[in-house]
């Protein structure tokens, strides 16, 4: 209980109250129609009661005294196990925190180093795709260069070709336009490298010479120079098909370098996820045994202070037992020989021959100031119901009246203290109680608060957890798309390696029907006419091979197109991929931070919801103590008040003032 707060008075009033009763006994002896009797009988009768009466009090205070040492000995062997186990606790939990900060700053590195890879992975996979787009633009570049030589071929032959009876007069320019495009092509394709005879190379390279003169006499023969051009045709076809075949080895070796690189960047990602969340938890463990150990250590010290209060408590208990049972054995001693003498044989004779004699016991006379004193008393206790104003009514009987004016001013004095001690009571209850609703109003917005951010908290995972499973679905649905272009890009490689070998077996086909025909009916033979219209077989023949030709090219274009559209999409979906993964990255960790967030507030919430528990109970055992006291309280003084004006009025009789006779 509050030290503020008046406590019930102690029952030392009762030797008092003994004593007055014994005064009381004494001074009716002489009042009017009282039967003659010896007073000493009942002095012995009382002092007998009060040796009961003081073997009884200890009885309880040694019931009380073993319950007290009981207390003590529980209490300072529950509060050392506490202790203890506190202690143990407290041990536990530093090692605890020290592990966990270890492991947070070994994550902490090993994060650092995976980030380092893995921005060294995405560098080097940067700088091969940069390598290999500006392979791909070189082979582009070579590959639009052959092609172009090869129709520029295509078309020489085409015209060299003898298509009526005028070619031999038009020869030479056809010839001079041929040379003029070998010089070009020579310019572009070295001749060793179209892997020439020495012959054919002679009349290449004679050729090319600056100060060539075409006429019939010196030039090729037009033979020499189709056998020129077909080779060189061949030599560029079969360097098209090895540049296309490196690129193809070189766009095989790309994928699989790209595909080990994103293998490497998605596991150190997940690796970093992974140490991330792990750093998340030891940040989290570490956090919270912290705060575990701050609760430790306080239940420590609170434990320690309350066994300190306990063990003084205890002895104090001791030291005061030891001297109320001293006081008390002094007391039943002191009644003891008090009854023996009164009772012994000598003593009696004395009493009564001393009564007999009509002597009185105590020889007080009342007069009319203490009559009017004590009726005043007598009135006032009516009132009140304290018994201390009519004992002292009734001593106004037996003691002095300088005795009495003593008393009434300790009394006077007493209540006074107690009126007072009763004012800082209220003061202090109220204090309380107000101090309780304030605390309370703040816990209860606090734990509001905290409530409102653990549900903002679960939301927010809520919605992590909805975007994490979006972002995989979605990687799902890319890599799904990507899955169903490279099957379709393969198949349309097949079909296109299908339709181009169709296309040159047709060439091919072409090529050695013509060669029979020309074999069979000689060079001329395009430009004579022919009754029978062979000639128009021919160049037929001719026109399907060059149409053939032409729908080579297109499908070549064609896969092409397709083989970069492919690799564009295929990038963008590796990019894209490879964002969302980054994402789900980001979104892990995000979630491990509102988890220990979480965490943290929900502990928040708990510990203020305790405090509102325990404010609660605070405040209903405020009521429990408070409540008899505020309610009565302007009765309570009101009374008091009313007790010291009587003793002042009954001093003031006593010390001679005159005062109106009392109503009855």
């Amino acid at each position: 209980a509050d030290p503020r707060v008046i406590q019930p008075e102690p029952p030392t009033a009762m030797k008092r109250a003994a004593a007055f009763s014994v005064a009381f006994l004494l001074s009716g002896i002489h009042a009017e129609g009282a039967p003659k009797q010896y007073p000493v009988t009942k002095v012995v009768n009382l002092l007998e009661d009060m040796k009961k009466k003081l073997e009884a009090e200890a009885e309880k205070d040694e019931d009380v005294d073993e319950k007290m040492k009981c207390w003590c000995k529980e209490t300072e062997q529950t509060k050392t196990e506490s202790m203890a186990g506190t202690e143990s606790q407290l041990t536990t939990l530093s090692a605890l925190i020290e592990t966990s900060a270890a492991d947070s700053v070994r994550l902490s590195s090993e994060i650092s180093g995976h980030e380092g890879d893995l921005t060294s992975s995405e560098n080097s996979l940067s700088a091969a795709e940069a390598q290999r787009k500006k392979q791909q633009e070189t082979f582009e570049e070579e590959e639009k260069e052959i092609e172009e030589s090869l129709t520029g071929v295509d078309a020489a032959l085409d015209h060299l070709q003898p298509k009526s009876a005028s070619f031999l007069a038009t020869a030479s320019d056809v010839k001079e336009q041929t040379l003029d495009l070998i010089r070009r092509l020579q310019r572009k394709h070295y001749a060793q490298q179209m892997g020439l005879t020495a012959g054919r190379r002679k009349i290449l390279l004679a050729s090319t010479a600056a100060r060539l003169d075409v006429d019939a006499s010196e030039s090729p023969a037009t033979g020499e120079v189709v056998g020129v051009l077909s080779s060189m045709k061949d030599t560029m076809a079969t360097n098209l098909n090895k540049t296309r075949a490196e690129e193809a080895a070189s766009a095989e070796t790309f994928t699989g370098l790209k595909t080990a690189k994103m293998t490497e960047i998605k596991a150190t990602k997940e690796a970093i996820i992974s140490k991330k969340q792990q750093k998340a938890k030891a940040d989290t463990a570490e956090a919270r045994a912290k705060k575990d150990l701050e609760d430790a250590q306080a239940s420590l010290l609170v434990d320690k202070q309350f066994l300190a209060d306990a063990k003084v408590k205890c002895e104090q208990h001791e030291v005061e037992y030891a001297e109320r049972v001293k006081t008390r054995n002094e007391e039943i001693t002191g009644c003891s020989e008090a009854v023996a003498i009164l009772s012994d044989d000598s003593a009696r004779d004395t009493f009564s021959r001393t009564f007999n004699a009509g002597a009185s016991f105590l020889q007080l006379q009342l007069d009319d100031r203490a009559a009017q004193a004590a009726q005043v008393l007598n009135k006032a206790a009516s009132k009140t119901q304290d018994a201390r104003l009519v004992a002292m009514s009734h001593r106004l009987r037996i003691d002095a009246f300088d005795q009495v004016k003593e008393e009434i001013d300790s009394m006077v004095l007493q209540l006074k203290k107690i009126q007072k001690e009763e004012v800082v009571s209220k003061d202090s209850c109220i204090e309380r109680l107000q101090d309780n609703t304030l605390d309370t109003t703040k816990s209860s917005n606090s734990k509001a608060q905290a409530d409102s951010k653990v549900a903002g908290l679960e939301d927010l995972l809520a919605q992590n957890n909805r975007s994490v499973k979006t972002l995989k679905l979605e990687i799902e649905e890319v890599k799904s798309e990507l899955k169903t272009a490279e099957n379709d890009m393969e198949l349309r490689q097949n079909e296109s390696a299908e339709i181009l070998k169709d296309q040159k077996r047709t060439q091919e086909l072409l090529g050695r029907a013509l060669e029979v025909l020309s074999n069979v009916y000689g060079p001329s033979f395009l430009q004579e006419g022919r009754a029978d219209g062979s000639n128009k077989v021919m160049l037929l023949l001719q026109q399907i091979s060059n149409d053939a030709k032409v729908m080579q090219t297109k499908a070549e274009a064609d896969l092409k197109s397709a083989v970069k559209d492919y690799e564009q999409f295929k990038n963008d979906a590796l990019v894209a991929i490879s964002t969302k993964e980054q994402s789900l990255v980001d979104l892990g960790v995000e979630k491990s931070e509102t988890q220990a967030d979480l965490l943290e507030a929900s502990a928040e919430a708990k510990d203020l919801e305790k405090d509102l528990v325990a404010l609660g109970k605070t405040k209903t055992a405020l009521k429990e103590e408070c409540d008899f006291l505020l309610s009565k309280f302007d009765l309570r003084q009101e009374a008091r008040e009313q007790e010291m004006e009587a003793l002042v009025t009954a001093k003031s009789i006593l010390s001679g003032m005159n005062v109106e006779p009392l109503a009855a």
